[in-house]
């Protein structure tokens, strides 16, 4: 802790600029520095090197330091408002409980033609003409903790069978899934095989 004062004004006070290292912070820990201006008419603290206080004060932008240009009544040495850190550490917000929104998991699983429950070939399609190429064509997918599947793109396989091969994978079915008892969706692959 460092004191310092400055020269007296044409009021005859003078500013005392207090610098405390800060041993906890209202929700952290934070290994900082509180620095407190203030007149010392406006606030009689009488500040001692290696005392403890409970001061109120702000964030700086730097958001490591804090500082205060006021004491409020209920500044003041550790052994005088230590009841107060209970309502202070706690500011009313400990009887309302804020789920924050966890992020959502999705396990990614690979080829998954094996997990369908009811996976067939698609047929191959009737408007593409002689000759009739086979051809592979893969799909990106997502299914739901239902094991539906949500979403769908190719990624890989001829155009001409692009529509078939969407029009095959909306249809399939998976298992219900889940993560440590966490209904989850599931990313992954489907090969459909076109033969003429």
């Amino acid at each position: 802790m460092d004191i310092q004062k400055s020269e007296l004004d044409n009021k005859q006070r003078y500013y005392e600029t207090v610098k405390i290292a800060v041993n906890r912070a209202w929700k952290r820990n934070v290994d900082s520095v509180v620095t407190i201006k203030y007149y010392v008419n406006g606030c009689i603290q009488g500040w001692k090197v290696g005392d403890k206080y409970l001061v109120y004060g702000y964030l700086n932008p730097d958001k490591v330091t804090y500082s205060t240009r006021c004491c409020c009544s209920r500044t003041g040495g550790l052994e005088k408002t230590e009841a107060d850190i209970a309502e202070f550490f706690n500011g009313g917000y400990s009887l309302s409980h804020v789920n924050a929104p966890q992020k959502e998991k999705v396990i990614i699983a690979g080829w998954m033609n094996s997990r369908a429950t009811n996976f067939q070939n698609p047929l191959y399609p009737s408007a593409i003409k002689k000759p009739r190429p086979a051809a592979r064509v893969e799909v990106r997918i997502m299914t739901d903790a239902d094991g539906n599947v949500i979403s769908a793109y190719v990624s890989r396989g001829p155009t001409d069978f692009h529509n078939a091969a969407l029009d095959a994978v909306r249809k399939l079915k998976f298992p219900p899934t889940s993560l440590s008892g966490v209904p989850t969706k599931v990313s992954g692959w489907i090969s459909f095989d076109f033969k003429p």
